[in-house]
């Protein structure tokens, strides 16, 4: 279940994007605010997992812009790489949207239900959980494909995540470890304040020691998460 915010003063297009998003995905958990007052008062009070924002926010009640919005969500550090999506009828606007605010994605107006999905389709974690790959940008920006299976276990070092896998290594900085557990399947569970770990790769746990063996590495099971993961690995 995820929770998505729109920021929409149109009425109407607020109406169309909820019904396209509930047919992509049903289980969405849609809020809607026609300013930066009353989003701020959703996002502070609901964990939301990726924003809809329109650029231009003309009614009488907005004193922001979506852009501004984007800027308020990128310095929380609760949404500092949470997706956003922009939607603007002025194409001039876009450039300020991915350069100040960094987001994933943009749609014109008009835009189309196949639009929409096309953007919901780039954030990877919003797919259905039958989907099988987990995409990243590296630490040069390079977009790389993860298989679920491949991915043995993720190490959280100093701001920087390291995906271990069956075909090498790869470091990113966009997410946390919180982030991953709520966008990967069940089979990935929290371990370690610094480790998550992919069950299907397990060679051995010792429950004496609190010590798993992965990919020829000894991984000691945290205190806080040992009830959790011995529910959980048989």
């Amino acid at each position: 279940m995820k929770n998505i915010l729109i920021v929409e003063d149109d009425p109407y297009q607020t109406r169309n994007l909820e019904i396209i998003l509930k047919k992509y995905n049903d289980n969405f958990v849609i809020y809607t605010a026609s300013n930066a007052m009353e989003a701020s008062a959703i996002y502070n009070s609901h964990s939301i997992d990726f924003f809809i924002l329109d650029v231009d926010l003309s009614s009488p009640n907005s004193d922001k812009s979506g852009i501004d919005i984007g800027i308020s969500l990128r310095a929380n550090k609760l949404y500092y790489n949470t997706p956003i999506i922009y939607i603007t009828g002025v194409p001039e606007k876009i450039h300020s949207a991915i350069n100040d605010v960094h987001c994933y994605n943009y749609l014109l107006k008009p835009y189309k239900k196949d639009d929409v999905y096309k953007a919901l389709d780039d954030i990877t974690f919003l797919k259905k959980e039958t989907d099988s790959t987990y995409t990243l940008r590296d630490t040069n920006g390079v977009r790389i494909t993860l298989k679920y299976d491949d991915l043995i276990y993720i190490e959280s070092a100093r701001h920087t995540l390291i995906f271990f896998t069956c075909n090498g290594s790869f470091y990113s900085r966009e997410n946390r470890l919180t982030d991953l557990l709520t966008q990967f399947p069940s089979k990935f569970v929290r371990v370690h304040k610094s480790y998550v770990v992919n069950l299907s790769h397990i060679d051995a746990y010792d429950k004496t020691t609190r010590t798993i063996t992965i990919n020829k590495k000894s991984i000691r099971v945290g205190r806080t998460y040992k009830d959790d993961f011995e529910a959980v690995y048989t």
